[in-house]
């Protein structure tokens, strides 16, 4: 069973938290969480009002306990330099503090089976930002790309330019639940685990 525990910069109760995950245990600081924490344990690392360096220093603690912690931020006020910041170190999720309780339920699932969340918009700044960095050839991510059928290419490029399985299921007048499918064979054919490195592989192969 997953356990959610969150680190508040700030004295801010969320009801969508609480209504996201009823039991979740709420500190003040990392030294007040008693980690370390087994796998099981998500921390959820909220910024308020204190700023990046409350922020990065509790990173900083956090991963000095357990280096292998899965951490999601919160932010007040979220920011591609932030979100960019905080997933170089390590961060699983970064999402804004007011999210729905949907969407953080959304988010827990994503970072338990080991893939990383971010919204659309972040997703396309982190493709433009990381473009430089990824190492394939762009023949060998023609050669993978030519595995999939027609139309999971189809549904992989719009993944690639950061739309909702939501929109994709629009664009293509498909149901959501087969956008689902095609994702999660694309993932398998081309060997990555979310959705930020498909979209990489696709924009690497596409330049």
């Amino acid at each position: 069973m997953v356990k959610n525990l969150i680190i508040t910069s700030s004295n801010i109760s969320n009801p969508n938290w609480l209504k996201a995950f009823p039991k979740i245990g709420s500190y003040s600081s990392v030294a007040d969480a008693q980690l370390p924490i087994n796998n099981s344990t998500i921390i959820w690392l909220h910024i308020g009002s204190d700023g990046s360096k409350w922020l990065m220093d509790s990173l900083r603690d956090i991963y000095a306990i357990k280096r292998l912690a899965r951490v999601v931020v919160l932010s007040n006020a979220p920011s591609q330099e932030e979100a960019a910041n905080v997933l170089s170190v390590g961060v699983l999720g970064y999402c804004h503090a007011y999210s729905s309780s949907k969407v953080l339920v959304q988010v827990r699932s994503v970072v338990v089976n080991g893939s990383v969340w971010v919204g659309s918009e972040m997703l396309q700044y982190l493709i433009a930002t990381s473009r430089k960095i990824v190492s394939e050839s762009s023949e060998n991510v023609a050669n993978r790309l030519a595995k999939l059928s027609p139309r999971e290419q189809q549904v992989a490029k719009q993944v690639s330019e950061g739309l909702t399985n939501k929109g994709i299921a629009r664009n293509l007048n498909i149901t959501e639940r087969t956008v689902k499918a095609h994702i999660s064979a694309c993932f398998i054919t081309l060997g990555v685990k979310d959705r930020l490195q498909l979209a990489l592989i696709l924009n690497d192969g596409q330049r």
